[in-house]
């Protein structure tokens, strides 16, 4: 039996305590505890339970070895803020974690203070255990974030991206208003085979446009506008448009802006035009709005967490709203996440990677549950979405579910039938009855023929495994028909009619997590082609980004060029990307002229910036005296001519 001891702190949970039973009254000196600052805060503990629920499988493990004590595991809230920068381990009054989570850009902050064991030891041990290097079952890129200088510092746990969503009933609205839309891919044929070239920053703009003037609300969004979510549009943005964000100077071996030049100018400049004509959503910074699905009534209903008018850049999102679908992000997208660092005083820190890679390993459901609806950072451990998908692929699907799955987005389309020999044609209603999936057919609808009712009554029917007259029951026939009941002896086959087969293409998770894993093969992270450096985080910090889209949206209101604009950000840029110098690991330098007055020259360091509390020098002796010293000696020669008089 496991025995949790949860401590409360103003109403909410602080840290909590797993130990076995026998062990929760022992001392501490009779067990050993394995801490774990995780990201959550009091009012939001919930994303610790999974950290939790692994500890069985940890203390069964662990008991097998025989050590001399018991283990337990202290997991706390510590939230993002000390786990990036509060002291830790320095002396004993301090608090010491075995484990931290972090944020990828806040690695290097425990890297440079010294508090990140060098995990190569371990990852080479893993290799050899389980015949996987980290570098093989990790995405692509996602080592740029998790190494530097050779030393791998964490073992990746989330994995933060991000696809363009789109809402599903605007279109519909929309083009039934006659406005020239298609679907996003897949879930049109409209796009051709090679969606990557004609699916593109340009087109998704281009359609925020065009719902900005069907609805009279910007037509594209951002998931939120806080400091990094723009900084993560931007970076994207930038991938997909083949302009470099971080550039570096060869000379002085320090980061710069990589998107001043000209060209890349006049392609962000795509920017400018849905920002001046409000295709765009204006940022209001951390205000949490709602999505807003826009009816074939034009009513407005409020679902989710965020304003959804038509496109936008957002978190891979699995939600029951039919309407609400994930696309392609045109070029790659950025790639973040968090990792699991162990500290460098750890007592533990074998124990603490056996912890790991229980949190890892592809039989548990741990490291699919951590990262909730998103697929994890390893490829061969897809999330519990795609675990389903790939199940259902191997089992027979009811009757039931086939029919839920062909009639889960909402509209009236037109289905064909042939009854004594005659082919005809009726309009049908997708709709939700209670929390199952059905039709509605109304008779007298302008688009139906005048004797439809023959056959048809003004009925709503519900799916189920076989059809009922009496419970308004139909079921699923076949690829795109249904069968449906007309009286106590007969049934007819109702077909979807072919030209609306890929417009209403059902969003099942086999495409989910198609469009996830293709998203992840190519996503990069901020500092790509770099590995991970200190000043990373600084961008999210300084905000340069956010800096950019305030000029931008008040672009109307001040005397400013879009080149100004770039060339601000450029400057924020480099100022917050521009390294100290404790953290420079090629330091550029040349002295100043001698003081004659302390007999020292001063240090010019050109590629980072000194700081007095640092170790490094500032000035340097003078390896000469100079002649304004009154303390020197000089000695003057001089060789006159007298002038002969003749």
């Amino acid at each position: 039996m496991i025995i949790i001891t949860i401590i409360i702190c103003r109403a909410n949970i602080k840290y909590s305590v797993i130990c076995y039973y026998e062990d929760i009254e022992k001392s501490n000196s009779e067990k050993d505890i394995l801490v774990l600052w995780n990201t959550s805060i009091y009012e939001k503990y919930h994303s610790s339970i999974f950290y939790a629920n692994a500890f069985p499988i940890f203390y069964n493990q662990i008991k097998k070895k025989k050590k001399n004590k018991p283990f337990c595991l202290r997991i706390d809230s510590a939230g993002w803020y000390d786990n990036s920068y509060k002291e830790i381990c320095k002396d004993e009054s301090m608090d010491c974690p075995d484990l931290i989570v972090l944020g990828s850009t806040q690695l290097t902050q425990r890297y440079f203070n010294g508090d990140t064991l060098n995990l190569n030891k371990y990852f080479n041990k893993y290799f050899i255990k389980t015949g996987n290097s980290f570098e093989n079952i990790l995405f692509k890129y996602a080592f740029y974030d998790y190494r530097i200088d050779n030393n791998w510092l964490a073992v990746p746990i989330i994995i933060d991206y991000r696809t363009i969503t789109f809402n599903m009933t605007t279109f519909n609205y929309c083009i039934k208003k006659g406005y020239n839309l298609h679907y996003p891919p897949p879930y049109s044929d409209y796009w051709g085979s090679d969606y990557k070239k004609t699916w593109t920053w340009e087109k998704i703009f281009e359609y925020a446009g065009i719902i900005s003037k069907c609805i009279g609300y910007p037509g594209f969004n951002l998931y939120r506008y806080s400091n990094n979510e723009v900084l993560k549009f931007f970076v994207s943005l930038c991938n997909a448009l083949n302009i470099p964000f971080i550039s570096e100077n060869d000379k002085l071996k320090t980061k710069t802006c990589g998107f001043r030049g000209a060209e890349y100018i006049k392609k962000l400049k795509i920017l400018k035009d849905i920002v001046e004509n409000n295709y765009m959503e204006k940022p209001v910074t951390d205000q949490i709005t709602y999505i807003k699905r826009q009816n074939d009534d034009n009513e407005s209903n409020f679902i989710y967490s965020k304003e959804l008018n038509g496109l936008s850049f957002f978190p891979t999102l699995y939600t029951k709203y039919d309407d609400v679908k994930n696309t392609f992000i045109p070029g790659s997208s950025f790639l973040g996440g968090s990792g699991i660092i162990i500290t460098k005083k750890s007592k533990y820190p074998d124990e603490a990677f056996e912890f790991i890679e229980i949190l890892i390993n592809e039989n548990y459901s741990f490291i699919t549950d951590i990262n909730k609806n998103m697929i994890t950072p390893y490829e061969n451990i897809p999330s519990q979405h795609c675990i389903k998908s790939k199940i259902n692929q191997n089992n027979n699907i009811s009757k039931k579910e086939n029919c839920n799955s062909l009639l889960r987005i909402n509209g009236t389309y037109p289905y064909y039938y042939i009854y004594n020999n005659i082919t005809n044609i009726v309009y049908i209603s997708h709709i939700s009855i209670n929390s199952e999936r059905g039709i509605s057919i109304v008779t007298n609808n302008k688009l139906n023929y005048e004797n439809i009712n023959i056959l048809f009554q003004n009925k709503n029917y519900t799916c189920e495994n076989k059809v009922d007259y009496d419970k308004n029951y139909i079921t699923y026939y076949d690829k795109y028909k249904i069968e449906i009941p007309i009286n106590y002896n007969e049934t007819i086959i109702l077909k979807l009619m072919e030209d609306n087969i890929n417009n209403i293409h059902d969003q099942n998770i086999e495409i989910e997590c198609q469009i996830c894993e293709d998203t992840l093969k190519k996503s990069k992270p901020l500092q790509f082609p770099f590995s991970n450096f200190y000043e990373i985080g600084n961008l999210e910090k300084d905000s340069p980004i956010q800096h950019f889209f305030e000029r931008l949206f008040n672009f109307k209101n001040s005397n400013e060029t879009f080149e100004d604009i770039i060339n601000y950000t450029c400057d924020d840029i480099e100022k917050s990307l521009f390294p100290k110098c404790q953290y420079q690991s090629d330091i550029i330098f040349e002295f100043a002229k001698c003081d004659s007055k302390i007999k020292k020259k001063l240090i010019i360091y050109k590629n980072c910036i000194f700081e007095e509390n640092s170790k490094l020098p500032k000035y340097e002796d003078c390896f000469y005296t100079p002649y304004t010293n009154k303390n020197g000696l000089i000695l003057g020669i001089s060789k006159q001519k007298r002038a002969m008089r003749l």
